[in-house]
C-alpha cells in the first residue's frame, strides 16, 4: 500500500501524487522523500521521480543535503542500465556532492558499466561489498545488464568467459542466467537466441457456417430498413455523446436522457461494432461527476458485453470466407451501409473500423488495433480532398513500423504511440497535413524522432529546459570527468569537467581541454571576506613577522640538536654549496656511525649476486640497493601558499584584456606559448594538489638517495625556466636535493648568459649553469649535464614545467627500495595560452604503434589486477615519454646512458625503455607524482637536417639495436627509416652482449603482450580482391571511419593489414570491425575481445567471414567503388580475397630467442 502523506490544508496523498502537485517540493514533505528512497534500497523497488525531486530539492536547500540518500539514489540508478537515469542523477549533482569520494567512486564504477568493462568492474566492487549491500539486488541487477550487452553483441559467447562477465558464478547460477534469457547451452559454448527465431506465424482460422446462410440472406431484406433506421440514431447519438465529452460541459440531463434513448433501442453486435457506440459510452462514463450517468452508462456496457459473449463470431471475420469467395459480390445492403457508415465517421471524427473491406494485409489483432488509432489520430473535419483515405495512411505507415521491427514488441507500440499522439497534437496541424497530402511519406514519418516532429512550441520549450537544465544541474552538456582540483577563473568554483585528445606528437601527453560547469553562479570569495582581509593585513603583518622569525629561531635550534650533520657538535663544511654534512665514516674519535633507521642490512650489501659471469670476464653491476648511511633523513617541503590577487594563482588561468591580445600574439611566435600571461604569474605560484586522495597519506622510507635535477634549455622564456627551477626548490625536500644543472644549448637570448649565472648564485639551492658551446640537441646536452651530477640520482626535467607538492618522494622512494628502477611522474598539462595547471589521467600508460611512434594508451585489465586495482601504486609502463624521469646514476651509465649515436631528439626514449626492461630493469610511473608541462602545438626550435631526417636515423638505431628480427617489421613499415643510414650502432650491440639482455621477443611476450607488433599473426601483407583486384585500403581514415578499397600499389603504407592468432584484421592499432550484419565494416582501435573484430579466414573458399553475423566482406559495387561491403556468403569470386604472404618471422625463431633468454 503507497504511503499516505497529510499536505498543509489537510489532504492526503500518496507520494506518485504529491510528486506530479505543487506540493513536489515542500519541505515539510521531504523526509517521506528519503524515507521513500531507503524504501526502494530496502525493497528492490525503483520511482526515478522521486529520486529526481530529492536531487533537486538538494540543490533548492543545500543545507538539507543527505550524502548516504545521494548514493544510494545513484546505486539505484546502476540498477537500470542501459536506460540514462544515472547520467540524468549525475546532472543533479551540486559541487558539494561532487567532491564526495564514495560519489567519485560510484561516477568511476558507472564509467566501467558503460565502458562494458565488466571483468574491472567485478574486480573493483570486490572490496567494496559494504557500500553495494546497501542495495537490494545489486548484483543481479548487474547482471541483467551484462545479459543485455552480451545479447546485443555476441551470437555465441565461451561459458567460461560468460561466467567471468556475469562476475565469476557458478555453474548453477550460470545456468539460471542462461535459461532466463531463453540461450542454449552446448558444452562450453552459449548460443544466443536471435530475436527473429523468437517470432512464430500466427494462423487465424474463419469459418462460416453455410448452413444458417440461407435464413440469414432471408432475413436480411426484411430487416434492413429497421437496422438502418436504428444504426442511424445510435451515430446520432454517439456524436452527441463524443461533443459532450470533448467539449468538457457539465450538461449532465442531456448525456442522461441520450443513455436512456440508447437502452430502449434494439443494438445487435453488428450494429454495436460498426458504430463504436460503447467507446463513446464509457468516455463518458470516465468523465462524468453524476452518479445516474455513471450507473446507467455501467449497465449499458454490461449488457452489451454480454451479447459480445453470446456472439463469439467476429462480424469482421464472418464478412469473407476461408477462399475470399464471399466478399467477390457484396449486396445492396451492404454496399448502403458501408457508404452510410463512411459518411457519418467523416463527419464526426469517430474511431474507424479495421481492417477495411478486401484491403486488409495481415490479420493480427495487435496490428490491427494500431491501425485503427492512427486512423483515429489522422481523422480531420476538414480532412483535405483527393488524398488517401485516413483507412489508407494508416496501414501504409503502420507497414513501415513493422517493417522497421519485424514483431509488435514495446519498441514497436512505443512507436505507434508517438505517431498518434503527434498527429492529434492541435498545436501541430502542419505535422498532420503534410502527411496526409504526401509531403512527409510514411517510410519517412515512422522513422521521424521526436525531435524532427515536434511543433515549434514544443522546439522553443526544449530548448529552454535544455538551458535550465545545464544551470540546474551545474554539469557540462558534454561527455567528460568532473573534477574539484581546478578551479574557475570567472567563477572562483572548483567544478569542471575535462576531457583529453592526443592533439600534438605523439611522444607527449594527451591535451585537456576543461569546461566548467559552474559558471555565473558567484564568486568564491564574499565583499565582506576581502574587506575584512584588507583590514587586518596593515594591522598583523608586523606581528607575523616577529612570530615566524622566533619560531624560526626555534626550528634550526631543533633541527641542529637531531639532524643527522650533527655528532658531538663537531660539523664540517661543505666546500660545494655551504651546507652541513658531516663525516659517514667516522669522526675525531674514530667511532663508527650507527645508523637507526636501516633499509637494509649490511649484509646485503654489494655481493657477488650483483656480478655478471660474461665467459672469462665478470662484469660488475651495482647494487640492489644503497648503504643506509648514504641515505638522507628528510621532511616534506612546506606548502607553498596562495598569494591572493596575483595572476595564475592555484593553477588558475590568465586572463588577458583586449588592449593585451596583439601584444599577446606577437610574444607567441617566440617561444611558441604565450609569453605575455607567463610573465605575469609569480615565479613562487601556489597549485592545488593534484593528488589522489590516497597518495596524501601514503608513507614512504625515512630515509632516500639524493638527486640532481638536470634541465636543458635553449632559448628558454626567463620566466618559464625559472618557475621551473622554483617550484623544484619550494616543493622538495631540501636534504634529498642535492644541486640543480641547467644545461645552455647554444642559447642565443643575452639574457640567458650573465644575467642567468648572477641569478643562480643568488638560489637556496646549489645552482650550475653548463653551456655546450654549439647546437648540441637534447641528448648530448643530456650527457653533459649527467656528468657533472654529485647526487644519487638523476631526475631530468624540461624547461618549461611545474612540480607539484610532494612529486620527489614517490619517485626516490621506489629508486631506494631497488636502484634498478627508473621512475616517471604523471605529466600534466600546462595550457600554452593560458598557463592553466590541468590534471592528466592516471589511467593512461606509455606504448607505441607500428612506426615506433610513442603513443599513450589505456592501462589494461593486466596490469589493474597486478596493482590489486590501487590507483596509488606504480604502473608498470612498456615505454617512457622521455621528457621527465628519475634514474640513479651510476645504473644511468651501466645501462650504456643515453646512445650518443643519435642526434638532437626523438627516438631516445623507446631506445631506453627497451634497454631498461630488456636488460634486467624496471620503468614505472608514480601516480603520486605529477609535474606539469606545457605542451605546445609546434615546435620554436629548428633541427640541422630536418626533423624527419633526424627522428627516422634515430628509430633505425633503436631498431637495429633492440628489436632483433622484428627491425624487418619496422623498416617494412617505415621504408624511409630504411634509406636513412643509423651510422655505426656496434658499440651499442656490445653493450647488449655484455648486460646480457633479453630478446625482443621476450619484451613483447612479458612486458608488452598488448603490443601492436608483430606476434601471433597468421599473415601480414596486402588483401586483394580476386575479382576486382583492388586491394583494402585505410585510405589514411581515422579509427571509427569506413575501411576502403583502391588500386594494389605494392608499396606497403595503407595497404598492410595483418591477420593474426586473435582472428583481427588489423592495420597498426586499427582493426576492421562490424557493428551491424550488413555493414558498415569500420575501423575501429583493437580492443583484443573479438566480437565485432573477429573475422575467419578460409584457405580454401578464399572468404573473409565476419564471425558475429556469418556475412562475408564482399568487393565494392559500381555505386561506391572504395567501400567494401558485407553480404551473406554466396562464395562469388567477389567474396575470394588473396592474402599468399607470408609472416616469416613470426615463429620460425623461437629457438633462438630462448636461447637468448
Amino acid at each position: 500500500m503507497a504511503k499516505l502523506i497529510k499536505t498543509d490544508d489537510g489532504t492526503l496523498m500518496t507520494i506518485p501524487e504529491m510528486l506530479k502537485s505543487i506540493e513536489r517540493y515542500n519541505p515539510t514533505h521531504f523526509v517521506f522523500l528519503e524515507q521513500y528512497v531507503q524504501e526502494q534500497a530496502k525493497e528492490n523497488t525503483y520511482d526515478l521521480d522521486a529520486n529526481l525531486a530529492v536531487l533537486k530539492y538538494y540543490q533548492f536547500n543545500p543545507l538539507a543535503l543527505n550524502l548516504n540518500i545521494t548514493h544510494l539514489i545513484l546505486l539505484k540508478a546502476l540498477t537500470n542500465l542501459p536506460f540514462s537515469d544515472f547520467v540524468l542523477c549525475k546532472y543533479l549533482l551540486l559541487p558539494t556532492q561532487m567532491r564526495d569520494d564514495t560519489v567519485k567512486e560510484i561516477i568511476y564504477i558507472a564509467d566501467i558499466l558503460e565502458q562494458c568493462d565488466f571483468v574491472l568492474f567485478w574486480q573493483t566492487v570486490q572490496n567494496k561489498g559494504a557500500l553495494f549491500e546497501k542495495i537490494t539486488g545489486f548484483y543481479d541487477s548487474v547482471r541483467k545488464f551484462v545479459c543485455h550487452v552480451v545479447g546485443t553483441t555476441f551470437q555465441t559467447v565461451d561459458k567460461v568467459y560468460l561466467s567471468k562477465l556475469l562476475g565469476n558464478v557458478d555453474d548453477k547460477q550460470l545456468t539460471h542466467w542462461v535459461k532466463k534469457h531463453n540461450w542454449t547451452m552446448q558444452g562450453d559454448i552459449v548460443t544466443i537466441i536471435k530475436q527473429e527465431e523468437t517470432i512464430k506465424t500466427k494462423h487465424i482460422a474463419e469459418k462460416i457456417d453455410f448452413e444458417s446462410l440461407g435464413g440469414l440472406m432471408a432475413n436480411c431484406f426484411s430487416t434492413n430498413n429497421n437496422k438502418m433506421s436504428v444504426e442511424d440514431e445510435v451515430l446520432r447519438i454517439h456524436k452527441k455523446l463524443s461533443k459532450i465529452t470533448s467539449s468538457g460541459t457539465d450538461n449532465q440531463t442531456q448525456a442522461l436522457d441520450l443513455l436512456k434513448a440508447l437502452q430502449n433501442l434494439k443494438i445487435d453486435l453488428d450494429i454495436l461494432t460498426s458504430t463504436r457506440i460503447g467507446m463513446a459510452v464509457n468516455e463518458l462514463r470516465k468523465c462524468s461527476k453524476d452518479e445516474e450517468v455513471i450507473n446507467l452508462s455501467k449497465k449499458l456496457i454490461k449488457n452489451w458485453k454480454k451479447l459480445l459473449a453470446s456472439n463469439p463470431e467476429s462480424p469482421k471475420s464472418s464478412q469473407k470466407s476461408s477462399n475470399g469467395s464471399s466478399a467477390s459480390k457484396p449486396s445492396s445492403k451492404d454496399s448502403n451501409k458501408d457508404d452510410k457508415i463512411k459518411d457519418s465517421k467523416s463527419k464526426s471524427s469517430s474511431q474507424t473500423n479495421f481492417p477495411p473491406p478486401s484491403s486488409s494485409s495481415t490479420t493480427d489483432v495487435v496490428r490491427l488495433k494500431c491501425r485503427e488509432m492512427l486512423a483515429g489520430a489522422l481523422k480531420v473535419e476538414d480532412y483535405p480532398d483527393g488524398c488517401a483515405s485516413a483507412e489508407e495512411l494508416a496501414e501504409e505507415l503502420e507497414e513501415a513500423i513493422f517493417a522497421e521491427f519485424k514483431n509488435t514488441d514495446m519498441k514497436y507500440k512505443n512507436r505507434i504511440r508517438s505517431r498518434v499522439s503527434n498527429l492529434k497534437d492541435t498545436k501541430n496541424p502542419g505535422l498532420r497535413n503534410n502527411f496526409i497530402t504526401g509531403v512527409i511519406s510514411a517510410s519517412r514519418f515512422a522513422k521521424m524522432t521526436p525531435e524532427e516532429m515536434a511543433n515549434d512550441e514544443m522546439k522553443k520549450l526544449r530548448e529552454k529546459f535544455v538551458k535550465e537544465s545545464i544551470n540546474d544541474a551545474q554539469l557540462a552538456t558534454v561527455q567528460g570527468t568532473k573534477t574539484d582540483l581546478l578551479k574557475c577563473g570567472k567563477c572562483k568554483k572548483k567544478d569542471c569537467t575535462y576531457n583529453q585528445l592526443q592533439t600534438r606528437s605523439a611522444d607527449e601527453p594527451m591535451t585537456t581541454f576543461v569546461m566548467c560547469n559552474a559558471c555565473e553562479q558567484g564568486k568564491s570569495m564574499s565583499n565582506y571576506t576581502r574587506m575584512f582581509r584588507g583590514k587586518m593585513r596593515t594591522s598583523t603583518c608586523r606581528i607575523i613577522l616577529i612570530t615566524s622569525l622566533a619560531w624560526l629561531l626555534i626550528d634550526v635550534i631543533i633541527i641542529m640538536k637531531y639532524t643527522d650533520g650533527l655528532n658531538g657538535g663537531i660539523f664540517k663544511k661543505s666546500r660545494d654549496n655551504g651546507q652541513q654534512s658531516h663525516n659517514v665514516a667516522s669522526l675525531s674519535g674514530g667511532h663508527h656511525v650507527i645508523d637507526e633507521d636501516p633499509i637494509v642490512d649490511e649484509e646485503e650489501i654489494d655481493t657477488n649476486l650483483n656480478n655478471i659471469d660474461n665467459g672469462d670476464e665478470i662484469v660488475k653491476r651495482i647494487s640492489k640497493t644503497y648503504r643506509t648511511v648514504d641515505l638522507k633523513k628528510w621532511r616534506p617541503a612546506p606548502v607553498v601558499k596562495e598569494n591572493p590577487g596575483k595572476p595564475g594563482e592555484m593553477g588558475k588561468p590568465v586572463k588577458m584584456k583586449s588592449y593585451q591580445q596583439e601584444e599577446m600574439k606577437e610574444k607567441f611566435k617566440e617561444n611558441q606559448f604565450n609569453l605575455l600571461a607567463s610573465d605575469m604569474i609569480w615565479l613562487n605560484r601556489s597549485l592545488s594538489d593534484v593528488r589522489h586522495k590516497d597518495c596524501r597519506t601514503k608513507t614512504y622510507p625515512g630515509k632516500m638517495p639524493t638527486t640532481s635535477i638536470v634541465i636543458v634549455f635553449h632559448n628558454e622564456a626567463w620566466s618559464t625556466l625559472l618557475r621551473t627551477i622554483w617550484s623544484v626548490i619550494n616543493r622538495s625536500p631540501r636534504p634529498l636535493l642535492k644541486e640543480i644543472i641547467l644545461v645552455d644549448d647554444a642559447s642565443e637570448r643575452e639574457y640567458l648568459g650573465k644575467k642567468l649565472e648572477d641569478y643562480v648564485q643568488t638560489l637556496p639551492v646549489s645552482t650550475y649553469v653548463l653551456r655546450t658551446g654549439k647546437r648540441s640537441g637534447l641528448i648530448r646536452a643530456r650527457l653533459l649535464g649527467a656528468a657533472n651530477v654529485k647526487g644519487q640520482v638523476i631526475t631530468f626535467l624540461d624547461a618549461h614545467c611545474e612540480c607539484t607538492e610532494g612529486w620527489l618522494e614517490p619517485l626516490l622512494s621506489r629508486i631506494v627500495l631497488d636502484r634498478r628502477t627508473v621512475v616517471c611522474p604523471i605529466i600534466d598539462v600546462i595550457s600554452d595560452e593560458t598557463f592553466e595547471y590541468v590534471t592528466a589521467s592516471d589511467q593512461t600508460w606509455g606504448g607505441f604503434n607500428w612506426k615506433l611512434n610513442f603513443r599513450w594508451y589505456r592501462v589494461p585489465s593486466r596490469e589493474m589486477s597486478r596493482r590489486n586495482n590501487d590507483r596509488t601504486a606504480p604502473l608498470r609502463t612498456p615505454t617512457m615519454a622521455g621528457g621527465l624521469f628519475s634514474i640513479d646514476k651510476d645504473y644511468f651509465y651501466e645501462i650504456g646512458s643515453y646512445d650518443e649515436g643519435m642526434d638532437i631528439w626523438g627516438g631516445e626514449n623507446l631506445e631506453m625503455s627497451f634497454r631498461i626492461w630488456q636488460c634486467g630493469g624496471i620503468l614505472e610511473i608514480a601516480p603520486c607524482s605529477h609535474v606539469g608541462h606545457v605542451f605546445r602545438d609546434k615546435s620554436p626550435y629548428t633541427f640541422p637536417g630536418g626533423v624527419a631526417n633526424i627522428v627516422l636515423k634515430n628509430a633505425a638505431r633503436v631498431a637495429e639495436v633492440w628489436l632483433d628480427e622484428w627491425k624487418e617489421f619496422y623498416f617494412a613499415m617505415s621504408p624511409g627509416a630504411r634509406k636513412t643510414s643509423a651510422g655505426d650502432v656496434s658499440g651499442r650491440l656490445q653493450l647488449r652482449e655484455r648486460l646480457q639482455c633479453k630478446s625482443f621477443r621476450w619484451y613483447l611476450e612479458n612486458i608488452y603482450p598488448e603490443s601492436q607488433m608483430p606476434l601471433d599473426y597468421y599473415f601480414l601483407g596486402e588483401i586483394r580482391n580476386a575479382e576486382s583486384h583492388n586491394c583494402l585500403d585505410t585510405m589514411g581514415h581515422k579509427s571509427g571511419e569506413k575501411v576502403g578499397s583502391s588500386y594494389c600499389h605494392g608499396l606497403g603504407g595503407n595497404q598492410v593489414f595483418a591477420y593474426t592468432k586473435r582472428q583481427q584484421i588489423m592495420s597498426d592499432d586499427n582493426c576492421l570491425d562490424a557493428s551491424n550484419a550488413n555493414g558498415p565494416v569500420n575501423l575501429v582501435r583493437c580492443h583484443g575481445m573479438g566480437g565485432n573484430q573477429e573475422w575467419s579466414y578460409d584457405e580454401n573458399d578464399l572468404t573473409i567471414k565476419h564471425v558475429n553475423s556469418g556475412n562475408c566482406l564482399t568487393r565494392p559495387t559500381k555505386d561506391d567503388p572504395s567501400t567494401p561491403l558485407l553480404r551473406p556468403c554466396n562464395y562469388s569470386k567477389g567474396q575470394q580475397w588473396l592474402m599468399q604472404s607470408k609472416f616469416k618471422w613470426q615463429s620460425r625463431h623461437g629457438s633462438e630467442d630462448e636461447k637468448r633468454r
